[in-house]
């Protein structure tokens, strides 16, 4: 009974105390809150989000506290004390925000801030409205300018579009309305340029494909969009003439080994040949390229699909959309994919990759099939994709790495619960997996 009257009396003084009166209000009050937001460039709070931009909190009019905004242009502030008073302001070079600052007095619950980022004074665009190339050349130069204050870094993102509904063939001179497709005459090309303090100028390539076809000039666009660090100036579309070389329609080059090699190459690897690539040489020196084994154009083709540059890439792709659809890629998926995650580098292909996962788990598909899910119902959907308890993968917190880990259903579940793995990491982690590589092999290659 004393402990229980003890108890009792302290309930009372708890409730006298605060002027509560209901259960809930016998829960102590937090005594700091957090402020947090992201920075962004239009529209605000969802756009793209700016990082590196210096965010100021100032307490009672003289306590400050700073922070850099992350790659998503992420904030937070934690710890701020309960009734503060507090502003807060973002500041980077060659940008004005809106709004200037916001702030409040006697802070008592978490805060989130938005704050909208446009480039001043600063705009990328490309450096004519048209460019000209003959079909003949092996690719087209595109040059990129940024004009206003260039002191500090931008990036902006460009890619190559066209008219193609896939009615028309590649031979059809009369249908294509003179348009010129990716899948017939260039390479569809995507990247993202960024721009160094005190550069102005940048420039990119786009394959152009020497069909035999007499078939006339034909156009096609590309697009500059998602800058960060400068506003879009004009032209942000470029168009492209590919002038024809042929008055009439010849045989069809890719019987010759320069034109099948570096198709293989575009098609397979999303790139130009390397010097002194060994395929030119196999083919030339092949007794029947289309008969023997050894060296014929199916060797060829094989060793392509089976090179360690498409299964890092190309292969990559395909196994997402098994995994996660059930589907094959359709053409201009897995050529832009494949695209996606193609670098200079392998550092750059590993942080391509990554953001290649992030991005994919957010593409609507994939959100309608697995949004509503729970973390159980989500692992057991793609796990059971190909009927698997468990996979042995590279280990997620280096799927790049060298080290691979053996993770069971259970395991995946759990780590998702507990936040150590999220759905990105899941999805990549089974379709990096030993199993589902090999279950996956011949069907891709056919």
């Amino acid at each position: 009974m004393g402990r229980l009257t003890f108890g009792l009396s302290w309930l009372v003084v708890l409730i006298f105390a605060h002027g509560f009166t209901t259960s809930n209000s016998i829960m102590a009050r937090s005594s700091s809150f957090t402020i947090s937001g992201r920075v962004t460039e239009p529209p605000s709070g969802t756009g793209t989000g700016i990082p590196s931009a210096t965010v100021v909190l100032t307490l009672n009019g003289s306590n400050q506290m700073m922070m850099q905004t992350d790659a998503g242009g992420n904030f937070s502030f934690s710890s701020v004390p309960q009734g503060s008073n507090y502003d807060v302001t973002v500041s980077k070079s060659g940008y004005t925000f809106n709004p200037a600052s916001q702030g409040g007095t006697n802070i008592q619950f978490d805060r989130t801030l938005f704050f909208t980022g446009t480039a001043s004074g600063t705009t990328i665009q490309f450096s004519q409205v048209e460019y000209t190339v003959n079909e003949s050349s092996p690719s087209v130069t595109l040059t990129v300018t940024r004009t206003g204050d260039t002191s500090g870094t931008a990036s902006v993102f460009y890619k190559t579009v066209d008219t193609d509904t896939f009615t028309v063939a590649c031979s059809d001179a009369v249908h294509n309305q003179g348009g010129a497709y990716a899948r017939c005459d260039f390479a569809i090309t995507l990247d993202t340029l960024t721009f160094g303090a005190g550069e102005a100028t940048k420039t990119f390539t786009v394959p152009i494909i020497n069909d035999s076809f007499a078939e006339g000039d034909e156009t096609f666009s590309v697009v500059l969009s998602n800058s960060i660090g400068a506003s879009l100036g004009s032209p942000a579309t470029a168009t492209v003439r590919i002038l024809d070389n042929d008055t009439v329609t010849g045989p069809n080059p890719i019987f010759t080994t320069p034109f099948f090699v570096r198709q293989h190459y575009l098609d397979f690897l999303s790139r130009e040949p390397e010097a002194g690539e060994p395929w030119s040489a196999v083919l030339n020196n092949c007794s029947d390229v289309n008969n023997n084994p050894n060296c014929d154009r199916l060797t060829v083709s094989g060793a392509f699909f089976g090179s360690p540059e498409f299964q890092l890439k190309g292969y990559f792709v395909y196994r997402f959309y098994k995994l996660a659809f059930n589907r094959l890629p359709q053409y201009t998926e897995i050529v832009t994919d494949m695209r996606a995650v193609t670098g200079q580098t392998p550092a750059e292909v590993f942080q391509k990759k990554g953001a290649f996962t992030s991005a994919f788990v957010l593409r609507t598909e994939f959100t309608n099939a697995f949004g509503p899910m729970t973390n159980a119902a989500y692992v057991s959907s793609l796990m059971g994709r190909y009927s698997l308890t468990q996979v042995t993968t590279p280990d997620p917190a280096n799927p790049d790495g060298t080290n691979k880990v053996t993770l069971t259903t259970a395991d995946l579940t759990n780590q998702l619960n507990a936040a150590t793995l999220t759905r990105a990491q899941v999805v990549r982690a089974i379709a990096d997996s030993d199993q589902v590589a090999s279950l996956e092999f011949n069907q891709a290659f056919v």
